[in-house]
């Protein structure tokens, strides 16, 4: 990703609000993680089930839901404690952010698909 200007999982959110055409409003609950990242906490809206997801909205974006968990503030983790850093109130989850979370997915083949010789034309 270092090509798109993004080197760490702190320009990815930034990115991803961009390409949404959506600002970047994410004045909610935050905690450090002890890797240099961020806990966003939102408030789960009405709607489809949130599930945990691993790198679905971009690089180095997680997300807990229900059956997840994240280390609360207060926590110590080797030694070195979770502190707030922003104490706002948890905001709502943005609804297009929700809407990316339940979209589905399509994947590309775990292995390759077999094509006949005959069917590939030279141009």
């Amino acid at each position: 990703m270092g090509g798109l200007g993004i080197h760490d999982g702190a320009a990815v959110p930034a990115r991803l609000c961009e390409r949404q055409g959506q600002p970047w409003l994410f004045a909610t609950f935050s905690v450090p993680t002890l890797g240099g990242g961020t806990h966003l906490y939102f408030i789960a809206t009405p709607g489809p089930k949130l599930r945990n997801t691993a790198g679905r909205l971009g690089w180095c974006i997680d997300t807990r839901a229900t059956g997840g968990y994240v280390v609360a503030p207060a926590s110590v983790i080797a030694g070195r404690p979770y502190v707030v850093v922003s104490a706002a109130e948890a905001a709502p989850l943005p609804a297009w952010l929700a809407t990316r979370l339940t979209e589905q997915v399509i994947s590309s083949p775990t292995r390759p698909l077999p094509v006949r010789a005959d069917a590939v034309t030279a141009r």
